[in-house]
């Protein structure tokens, strides 16, 4: 029995270590087979369409090749093989593409003219397929089949096949700069016209940053800090509108005019922010140099005073030329061979231009702004004053053939 026991443990012994060298034999080959497995592969694309769109055939981990034969297969209905270009592993003169490439699957065969092994990795063939207008949203494979891949011994090189595929897709995403947002996360969209989604891969939450707050003054309101987003702007907290002060008003006094200096009138100012409220305008200085040229209507007396009762200076003869030097009420204050006097403004006539910076000026039938109008002049009309009244002068307006006669506001005749 004991001895049964020892030829027993010897067996199992031996068997154990003849499993063990098994093991260690295998596993060094799988790991050469694995280190020295060839692989032949199709890229893949996205297509929408009625585009076109390119593949390549590429190897890696090449073991050596002498000859290398394939067909790729691919759904002819949908994929319509437009042009094969040789790759860079194997040279043109080695290489023979089929003559007509879109009627059937395409068939890649390379033999080398030397004899030795291939072992560049690299692209093997590029090729270039139209999508059609009936293809269905989703991927269309794209597979190989290795007919032939033997060496210069003559053996069979191992080669796996990994196929690709082409994905028809509504729209190929293009890269829109502009920002969307909603209230925690912010993306960009597809900038393609008609398309518009959502770009997954950009969206990310906001970042926030705080918006400073606005001092409210007199005239202009401030703003409550806020939030937004540092990247897309978007505002998380919108800042709020704080009213402005007002402003205190206080009295610029006004300036009198005199014969050598102008003035100005009274205005206004804010106290707080010393803003003008009321420009001041200037008064002109108080003059008595104008020089208007006139003519008389008829025999004109020249007074002494602005009274028909004073002292006549001169009678001067009809059409004879005056020059204005001053207007009060109906009369003017004129010039004539050196002496100083005053006649009648209905007794003179000078020539006149209407001046205004936007609207017509009316023509009124008599003083006042209640009296009738008769009709509208632009800037620039010639006019033809023949008498002075407080604030307006009777003219005379030519309108083609016709002259009409009224009353228009002394402010707007130019002398």
């Amino acid at each position: 029995m004991i001895v049964s026991n020892k030829i027993s443990t010897h067996k199992i012994f031996s068997l154990f270590c003849a499993i063990l060298i098994f093991i260690q034999c295998f596993a060094v080959n799988i790991s050469a087979a694995a280190k020295n497995d060839t692989t032949l592969m199709v890229t893949s694309a996205t297509s929408e369409k009625g585009n076109t769109v390119s593949v390549s055939v590429n190897i890696k981990d090449n073991a050596g090749l002498w000859g290398l034969k394939f067909k790729v297969g691919y759904d002819h209905s949908i994929l319509n093989l437009i042009s094969a270009e040789n790759g860079d592993v194997f040279e043109d003169k080695d290489v023979m593409l089929p003559g007509s490439i879109d009627k059937e699957d395409f068939v890649y065969l390379a033999s080398l003219s030397s004899i030795q092994n291939n072992t560049a990795d690299g692209t093997i063939v590029n090729l270039k397929f139209s999508v059609s207008d009936k293809a269905e949203l989703k991927p269309y494979p794209i597979t190989l089949n290795i007919e032939q891949a033997i060496n210069t011994d003559g053996g069979d090189v191992h080669i796996t096949a990994r196929e690709g595929a082409v994905s028809v897709v509504k729209c190929i995403h293009a890269f829109n700069p502009d920002w969307d947002s909603n209230v925690n996360y912010h993306w960009h969209n597809c900038a393609i016209k008609g398309c518009g989604e959502k770009l997954e891969n950009t969206v990310s939450p906001h970042h926030a940053t705080e918006i400073p707050a606005v001092k409210a003054t007199c005239s202009n309101d401030g703003l409550t800090k806020g939030t937004k987003c540092s990247v897309c702007g978007y505002i998380m907290e919108k800042q709020q509108t704080v009213p402005a002060a007002g402003h205190i008003p206080t009295v610029i006094p006004a300036v009198t005019a005199t014969t050598k200096k102008t003035g100005l009138t009274a205005g206004t100012k804010c106290t707080i922010c010393e803003k003008i409220l009321t420009p001041q305008q200037i008064v002109p200085k108080i003059s008595y140099k104008m020089k208007i040229s006139a003519k008389t209507n008829g025999k004109t007396k020249m007074y002494e005073k602005r009274k028909t009762s004073s002292n006549i200076i001169k009678t001067i003869k009809q059409k004879t030329k005056v020059k204005i030097v001053d207007m009060k009420g109906r009369w003017y204050k004129v010039k004539y061979k050196g002496k100083m006097g005053f006649v009648k403004s209905a007794s003179l006539t000078w020539q006149g231009t209407i001046k205004t910076k936007s609207e017509k000026i009316r023509l009124r039938s008599g003083t006042g702004k209640k009296s009738k109008i008769l009709d509208l002049y632009p800037d620039g009309t010639a006019v033809t004053i023949v008498a002075s009244t407080y604030g307006w002068y009777k003219v005379k307006v030519k309108k083609g053939k016709k002259t009409l006669a009224g009353y228009l506001p002394q402010k707007y005749i130019a002398k």
